[in-house]
């Protein structure tokens, strides 16, 4: 954990000096991503995040059922970095705009 911790510890700094990614590639239907942020900002190689965090094949974390913000919570995937600490939290409420793009909506509270 010590080494993906040093992999993140650039985040940190970079992310209070560059704004929020411009375009980035969907993700899924409702999350985005730009690798060019990451790399070319922030200065992460592929083996930063492949494939430790992330297989290399795309969609293989969603296809493994657990790509959620449960898990980010738990510090897997994107919350391996976006713990609040190293760069923003992935799972604070006022950033839900950074993954999911202005028109995100709260979730509907599910009925009883």
């Amino acid at each position: 954990m010590g080494m993906l911790f040093a992999a993140c510890a650039p985040a940190l700094a970079e992310q209070q000096q560059v704004a929020a990614p411009p375009a980035a590639m969907p993700t899924s239907k409702v999350s985005r991503f730009s690798h060019d942020f990451h790399v070319n900002k922030v200065g992460f190689g592929c083996a930063d995040c492949h494939n430790s965090l992330f297989e290399q094949a795309g969609g293989s974390a969603k296809a493994a059922g657990d790509f959620t913000m449960s898990s980010f919570e738990k510090g897997k995937y994107c919350g391996t970095c976006h713990d609040g600490l190293t760069a923003f939290a992935a799972t604070d409420q006022g950033s839900c705009a950074r993954c999911h793009g202005s028109g995100m909506k709260p979730p509907k509270k599910k009925s009883r």
